[in-house]
């Protein structure tokens, strides 16, 4: 029963939150103007500001794990070619195919990823998390791009690696992982007129970021493509992260790793599916309604994938 309690404080606020920002969205309380600027205010300034400061508090050069590294960017680089592999041979719409890669491989760990491990596994947890999410989110962004490519019919969306390596260096994400990354493993004590306002800014971060999830999504546009959906949360919520986290524990990884993988993979899809799959000439439909369903549903899911977990002695 303790357990049930502990990961459902750790777990349901979050997507209260999400839930909440719906809501503030259905009222017209705020504009898609203003969500937009919410999200560039969240990704350029808020999240930086929380790694950076997770990444701080809970010792980053102590937490990171060379093992659960490798395991992600091996796991999601073979998730996203048999994906492809299996979509490509089994939807007649290319369109439609690309979008169930993507949104079936693509986790939304920036949003979610840290104040879940926090809440779960403690500050350490969460250092390891934002390393982690320092090496998968441009690992998404390349794989996104071929993966999406791939199933485009136009020679404009071609890959363009040299402004994917542009974007990935000024990543605010991976600048303020780096940043504290050096500041942990130097040993290096910054004032407090530093670290105060980093740490205010920070704690915004999760907060705002839910509430602009929510606010992105709209439940009325999910009306067709039911069976690819239902394919798609399987796969997502149940399939990816069951088959990532066993592989891991039959390699060997345990403890906080084992769980920073399983709460990797067991994240919904990506809240900018939709959009870039549009972009690049894919269902970007398909997969906004993709990461809506998985986003409303993975709370359900993380939760019971856990509470296993735990219960079994995994982490």
């Amino acid at each position: 029963m303790s357990d049930i309690l502990f990961l459902f404080n750790a777990i349901v606020p979050l997507f209260i939150l999400v839930f909440v920002g719906n809501f503030i969205k259905k009222k017209d309380w705020v504009d898609d103007k203003t969500v937009t600027q919410l999200n560039s205010l969240c990704f350029k300034i808020l999240i930086p500001c929380n790694l950076f400061k997770t990444i701080i508090k809970g010792k980053a050069a102590d937490s990171f794990d060379i093992k659960v590294i490798l395991f992600l960017i091996g796991s999601y680089i073979a998730a996203a070619f048999i994906l492809s592999l299996i979509f490509s041979k089994t939807i007649k719409s290319r369109r439609a195919a690309g979008a169930m890669a993507h949104g079936c491989f693509r986790s939304n760990v920036v949003l979610l990823g840290i104040p879940l491990a926090q809440n779960i596994l403690g500050d350490e947890g969460g250092a390891l998390m934002a390393i982690s999410i320092a090496i998968v989110v441009p690992l998404f962004n390349v794989l996104g791009v071929v993966v999406l490519s791939s199933f485009s019919e136009n020679e404009q969306h071609k890959p363009d690696f040299r402004h994917i390596t542009a974007d990935i260096i000024k990543n605010p994400l991976i600048i303020a992982t780096f940043l504290g990354f050096i500041v942990t493993m130097f040993d290096i004590n910054l004032p407090s007129i530093i670290m105060s306002p980093v740490q205010d800014l920070g704690s915004c971060g999760s907060p705002l970021a839910m509430l602009v999830l929510g606010a992105r999504f709209s439940f009325k546009s999910v009306k067709e493509n039911k069976g690819l959906n239902l394919i798609a949360i399987f796969i997502k919520l149940v399939a990816m992260p069951f088959t990532m986290t066993l592989t891991a524990y039959l390699m060997g990884i345990r403890g906080l790793g084992l769980a920073v993988i399983y709460l990797t993979h067991a994240a919904p899809s990506a809240a900018t599916a939709g959009m870039l799959a549009e972009n690049m000439g894919c269902d970007g439909k398909l997969a906004g309604e993709i990461t809506l369903l998985t986003t409303a549903l993975s709370s359900v899911t993380i939760f019971i994938g856990s509470y296993i977990l735990m219960n079994l002695g995994v982490f």
